[in-house]
């Protein structure tokens, strides 16, 4: 963290992102045919529609469900919220296109990925992850500070498909790998194939990562970004 002042918004990676202008000749081209527009739901992970492209430009906006931000994670409605709920009705919100975070996405062919946020009679919603984020950034910059980040997301890699694990009950899985391979570099070629598909896919994307590499457990993944 460091102590000096600046615009206060969230922070966009640049490198592979696409200007509104390059959007709109890549929709006429017909090189782009799918805007996936999302916000992070409360465990994070991105909600939202497959637009197709015309449509999408002609309206630049969405709505969504706002119980999207108040589930749990197998998205079952969870009582409590002030935003919505069984007893007040679960009414849409708006989901405004963020232009700078426009994306393409190498691994879904013909798509771009455009983050939005969540508003409601035309204001934005104070729990909205990107709101509070916002919020929190504020009121750092309001003291002098500006907050930096370096990421890094560990996760663990088994065998198998998504629809097996679900049958298995996500219990007994198999590690990609079943022994301790923390800061090897003579990988099994499975993950040797894995790693080079990760890699691709985030230099496409414009989020080239630092560092990828193997930790202690079975099948356990570290990967970072550049600071």
């Amino acid at each position: 963290m460091t102590h000096e002042t600046e615009q206060n918004d969230l922070p966009v990676l640049t490198a592979g992102s696409q200007q509104p202008g390059n959007l709109v000749r890549l929709v006429e081209e017909g090189e782009i045919t799918t805007v996936m527009l999302a916000v992070p739901d409360m465990q994070g992970r991105l909600k939202g529609k497959l637009h197709d492209a015309h449509t999408f430009l002609d309206r630049f906006e969405s709505k969504m469900c706002a119980y999207v931000l108040a589930t749990d994670w197998d998205m079952n409605p969870q009582p409590g919220y002030r935003l919505t709920g069984w007893d007040d009705g679960f009414q849409d919100l708006h989901l405004v296109p963020d232009p700078g975070t426009i994306r393409r996405l190498s691994y879904l062919p013909g798509t771009v990925l455009i983050h939005g946020d969540a508003h409601h009679h035309g204001q934005p919603i104070d729990v909205a992850p990107r709101q509070m984020l916002r919020q929190q950034i504020a009121e750092l910059a309001s003291l002098g500070y500006r907050a930096k980040v370096g990421i890094e997301s560990e996760f663990l890699l088994y065998k198998g498909t998504p629809a097996q694990a679900r049958r298995r009950g996500y219990r007994g899985l198999a590690p990609a790998s079943p022994y301790n391979l923390d800061y090897a570099l003579d990988h099994p070629p499975a993950l040797s194939a894995f790693f080079h598909d990760l890699r691709e896919a985030l230099h496409a994307a414009g989020c080239p990562p630092e560092a990828i590499k193997t930790e202690g457990a079975p099948g356990q993944i570290e990967v970072t970004w550049p600071y």
